[in-house]
């Protein structure tokens, strides 16, 4: 969800829902400006014409800007045992990615409490 957001419109979206629950978990999707890069290289991205906005580099930022949030958890969306779904570069790259600081946070899940 947040890659496809303006940065402002995701963190007016997040403040919405947080005052108007009692409470709960949020889990969404978050990809760093490089992975964000990588995703505008994607070929099913350029394809349907989709247009990626927002980085989320650091996952406390969001308590800042959303005070009520409080980070829990940065769940990787690429793991080993999803790679024997995955053709040979994903693969690969998916090995790699746990060796080099800037692939780990390149696509993940984040979860947040209110």
């Amino acid at each position: 969800m947040t890659p496809y957001l303006p940065a402002d419109e995701g963190l007016r979206l997040l403040s919405r829902l947080v005052s108007h629950l009692a409470g709960g978990e949020l889990i969404f999707d978050a990809y760093s400006r490089f992975g964000l890069t990588l995703l505008r290289l994607n070929p099913t991205i350029k394809a349907t014409g989709a247009e990626v906005h927002w980085a989320i580099d650091d996952p406390h930022e969001l308590e800042l800007a959303v005070p009520k949030l409080r980070f829990i958890e940065d769940i990787s969306a690429y793991k080993p045992e999803h790679a024997a779904r995955m053709g040979w570069s994903a693969k690969l790259f998916v090995r790699l990615w746990k060796h080099i600081p800037a692939l780990r946070k390149v696509g993940r899940l984040l979860r947040y409490r209110f």
